[in-house]
C-alpha cells in the first residue's frame, strides 16, 4: 500500500487577498502504532541524504558547499562523535537522495526508525523548512533543527533550534543529563502536533 502523503497547500484568502500559509506536513511516513517514549531504542537518530547530488560534481555549489550540505556535514561530524561514545543509542543512515528515501518500502523503514527515536535531527534541506521536521513531530520525537521561519504555526514550537550543528553534542548531553526536560519536551511535542499541524487541525 502506498505510504500516505500530507503536503502543504497554501490556501488563498479572498478577504485578505493573500496566501494563508499552512504547515508543510509529511512526505514519507506510514501509520505505525505510537511507541512509548521511554522504551524507544535510539536516543538520537537521522536517516536521509547529506548533500544535493543534483548539482554537477564540479559545480561551484558542490565545491563550495550549499547551506544544506554545510549544515548536514557538520551534523554528521557531531553525530559520529556521539555514536563513537554510545554506539547502541545512536542511529545514522545515509541515502543517496530525497527521491531514494521515498521509494516503495523506504517509507516503512524511515517510519520504523523514527518511531524508535527519542531525539530526531532535522537539519535544513534546500530550504530551511523540511518535511523531516513534521515527520519527527508526528512520531512524538524531540526535534533539534535549524532556526525556523516566523510562521504562525512555529510560534511556541517545542523544537530545539540551533545556529550551528557543531553544538549538537552539547545539546544532546544537556538533554541526557535532564531526563525530566526531555520528557516534558516529548509531551509538548505531541500537544503541538495535535493543535498546530495534524491533518484535522490543518484542514480546519
Amino acid at each position: 500500500m502506498r505510504e500516505p502523503m500530507f503536503l502543504r497547500v497554501n490556501r488563498f484568502s479572498l478577504k485578505q487577498c493573500q496566501r494563508m500559509l499552512t504547515p508543510m506536513g509529511y512526505a514519507r511516513q506510514t501509520d505505525l502504532p505510537g511507541k512509548p517514549f521511554e522504551t524507544r531504542r535510539y536516543l538520537v537518530g537521522f536517516l536521509g541524504s547529506i548533500e544535493n547530488r543534483a548539482h554537477p560534481r564540479f559545480s561551484v555549489k558542490r565545491l563550495v558547499g550549499t547551506p544544506m550540505h554545510i549544515a548536514r556535514s557538520r551534523m554528521v561530524n557531531s553525530l559520529q562523535r556521539l555514536a563513537a561514545a554510545a554506539p547502541d543509542s545512536v542511529y545514522f543512515g545515509e541515502t543517496a537522495s530525497f527521491r531514494e528515501s521515498i521509494t516503495i518500502g523506504a517509507g516503512e523503514r524511515y517510519s520504523e526508525i523514527m518511531a524508535e527515536t527519542k531525539i530526531c535531527l532535522t537539519p535544513r534541506g534546500s530550504s530551511v523548512e523540511t518535511y523531516r521536521f513534521f515527520e519527527g513531530m508526528r512520531q512524538g520525537c524531540v526535534v533539534i533543527c535549524n532556526r525556523l521561519p516566523p510562521h504562525w504555526f512555529y510560534v511556541g514550537c517545542p523544537a530545539i533550534q540551533i545556529d550551528d550543528w557543531g553544538s549538537l553534542e552539547a545539546e544532546v548531553k544537556a538533554l541526557t543529563a535532564d531526563p525530566q526536560r526531555l520528557s516534558d519536551l516529548y509531551r509538548e511535542t505531541v500537544a503541538w502536533w495535535r493543535t498546530k499541524s495534524s491533518e484535522p487541525r490543518s484542514a480546519a
